[in-house]
Parts: structure tokens; sequence; C-alpha cells
């Protein structure tokens, strides 16, 4: 199993080169804002997630889930739309004194288009239950990407459970 980090610019840049058909732009959107649509598109392709569940707490630390994600999904836009973009946020992780689960990821909502669901805290590793669904920050918006898939989120775990 490869496990990709898409925390730096260059390596979603790489990652993207592969796809078929070039972007004639693209928006990254760390924080929420709006996204307006360039004259003369009317298909954008959304690759992003919902904020990952936080950890759970204790004193050993089980995992947060993974956030419902989309990787260059095509969506039907009208050429100067504007579309609000809310970026999920991660949840807050468990303490090891207080409230030991994680807590959850918050959506992200690309206006009207699609909702993905944030993951779910983890447990209080001491309790020896299995961590939340769903994890990761949203990713970007752009235009002009083909290919297509929708990708849900794997379950935290905090090698007590069983």
């Amino acid at each position: 199993m490869e496990i990709l980090n898409l925390a730096t610019k260059e390596k979603q840049d790489e990652i993207l080169s592969n796809f078929p058909i070039k972007s004639s732009g693209k928006r990254i959107f760390v924080t929420d804002g709006t996204f307006t649509v360039p004259s003369g598109i009317t298909t954008i392709y959304i690759t992003a997630c919902g904020g990952g569940g936080g950890g759970g707490g204790n004193t050993t630390y089980g995992g947060g889930g993974g956030a419902q994600a989309i990787v260059a999904e095509p969506y039907v836009v009208i050429p100067e739309q504007e579309i609000s973009i809310v970026v999920g946020k991660g949840g807050k992780g468990g303490e090891v004194n207080g409230v030991r689960n994680g807590g959850s990821g918050s959506n992200t909502v690309i206006g009207n288009l699609v909702t993905l669901v944030g993951g779910a805290g983890g447990y209080d590793s001491g309790g020896g239950q299995a961590g939340g669904v769903g994890g990761g920050d949203g990713a970007y918006s752009e235009s002009g990407r083909g290919e297509s898939g929708v990708l849900g989120g794997g379950g935290g775990s905090n090698g007590g459970g069983g």
C-alpha cells in the first residue's frame, strides 16, 4: 500500500501532471473563499476532501478518521458563476487528561455542487475501541482536468480494539 503525502504543492502538481487533460488553470483553497468560474468554462474538475477526525487520547493515542474525498470529479458550471468554498477543518485531538475522544472534522462544502463529510474523531485508546471514519483537510478545486473517482476514507484505529 502506498501512502501519498499531499501536503506540498509540488507533490500535488506531480500527481496531477499524470491526468490526460491538462488544466487551463487551477485554484487551490486551504482556507474558505470564493471561486469564480472563468469565462468559457462549463465543466470544472474538483479534487477535495472533508476535514480529518482528531486522534483519540489517553496514555497511548488512537487514530483519527479519514474524511470523504473525491478526485478530479467533473461538475457542470456556468461561466462567471461564483462558488463559495468552505474548507473542512481537522478535528481536535484527544487529551491525556480531560476529553479523551478526538473531535470530528468538519465538512468541506463547494457551493451547491458537493459536500464532503468530515472524519469522525478517534476514541479514547484506553477503551479499546476502533477509531472513527474519514480524514485530511480539504485540497483544492480546479478547472480543466480529466479522470474522476470517489474515495471513501478509511477508519482510524487505536491498537486496542477488536
